[in-house]
């Protein structure tokens, strides 16, 4: 459990620091995938793919600049151009552990280091995973989806500023809603 914990912080502390970061180098609810509103570009790689708004930019986990410890992974991320607005991906191995049991730590560990808004079981492409949205000090909002696929977590974090997150809900939308794994 020690060797979880760790992990789970781990993914917790790149959420926290993934927010803007870039370098120049308990409702339930369900997502229909739909035609967006807004022109996009595909973003595949790693077995994961979605949609994201056409003048966003497409970053690769060497772009990202945030440490990750253990066996988690950096798949890589979509965002503005100035790095206000972030949506990144991580694969994380479960190691025996169920997405219920992953989603209840990353919940309790987002108290520790922010504000829990709300939860819910979400639906996307026909994989049934979890929503968190949180605010942290910094000042950043966040929504989390999580999945699994049996052998690894999913995590698609998207991030902004807590002025700017209503004003990107469409966005996030329209990426969250066209997540699959493939």
């Amino acid at each position: 459990m020690k060797k979880y914990a760790i992990l789970v912080m781990a993914v917790l502390a790149v959420v926290v620091f993934a927010s803007g970061c870039i370098d120049d180098n308990t409702n339930s609810t369900s997502s229909q995938s739909t035609q967006p509103s807004i022109p996009t570009k595909l973003f595949s790689t790693s077995g994961v793919s979605f949609n994201y708004p056409e003048s966003w930019e497409q970053y690769s986990a060497d772009q990202l600049t945030f440490d990750i410890e253990g066996n988690a992974k950096v798949v890589g991320g979509v965002g503005t151009s100035n790095g206000d607005v972030l949506a990144s991906v991580q694969q994380i191995p479960t190691q025996g552990y169920s997405l219920d049991e992953f989603e209840n730590s990353m919940e309790q560990l987002i108290k520790q280091s922010g504000t829990l808004i709300s939860t819910q079981s979400i639906t996307t492409n026909g994989r049934t995973g979890f929503e968190i949205v949180y605010t942290l000090s910094s000042g950043k909002k966040e929504r989390i989806n999580g999945y699994t696929d049996g052998t690894s977590f999913y995590l698609l974090t998207m991030s902004t500023s807590e002025s700017n997150y209503d004003s990107q809900q469409e966005n996030f939308d329209v990426i969250s809603q066209s997540f699959k794994i493939q």
